[in-house]
């Protein structure tokens, strides 16, 4: 075992200063559940993109879909939800009208919505998502997936589920009640001995 001491640190959504939010687009049924779709930064690519889309709006709720960074032209889809997209915004602020996240399950983003108690319903798509969807599902805060094609169903489950949402916003109050970045490195470069 190691000497060293483990300090927990909050995790949080990637936020910008309030100047420079981006003006995210509205939805014409705001009374809607809204589903926060995205892949992240890597896995996003075209088909991938329009799979999930098309499932998560067959699910009739307003769907926030993020493009990333390789995607210039939207997918388009025919289903019964209604589909905004945005090229990139700091993910604080996607998670704003979020009732539901929808993701690959990216540590970023799966900590990201946590943090602001909102669950989530992953379908892994490659690197270390497995992983953390498993470990988000123990906790009894996500769903998880194998395929796009099981979306629609997953996405109507989580939305009624009290228990998940429930979950989710205790771990939401574990994680606010961590110390903040700010506080590990006070606590890192104080030059007092600890005990």
């Amino acid at each position: 075992m190691s000497p060293a001491p483990v300090l927990r640190v909050q995790p949080r959504a990637h936020r910008r200063p309030a100047a420079t939010e981006v003006d995210l687009p509205r939805f014409t049924d705001p009374g809607k559940p809204t589903v926060l779709l995205t892949l992240g930064t890597v896995f996003t690519e075209g088909p991938t993109l329009a799979a999930f889309v098309e499932t998560v709006a067959d699910a009739d709720v307003n769907v926030l879909a993020t493009l990333g960074m390789a995607i210039p032209q939207p997918p388009e889809i025919t289903s019964r939800g209604e589909v905004r997209y945005v090229s990139f915004a700091p993910l604080d602020q996607l998670l704003t009208d979020a009732r539901l996240v929808v993701a690959a399950g990216g540590s970023g983003t799966v900590l990201g919505a946590l943090s602001r108690g909102v669950p989530l319903v992953l379908c892994p798509q490659g690197a270390d998502q497995a992983i953390t969807a498993a470990r988000a599902a123990a906790a009894g805060v996500a769903s998880v997936v194998g395929s796009p094609d099981e979306l629609t169903g997953a996405v109507t489950r989580a939305l009624q589920d009290q228990d998940l949402r429930t979950r989710a916003a205790e771990l939401a109050a574990d994680i606010a009640s961590t110390p903040t970045p700010a506080d590990v490195i006070a606590a890192l470069t104080d030059p007092a001995p600890r005990a």
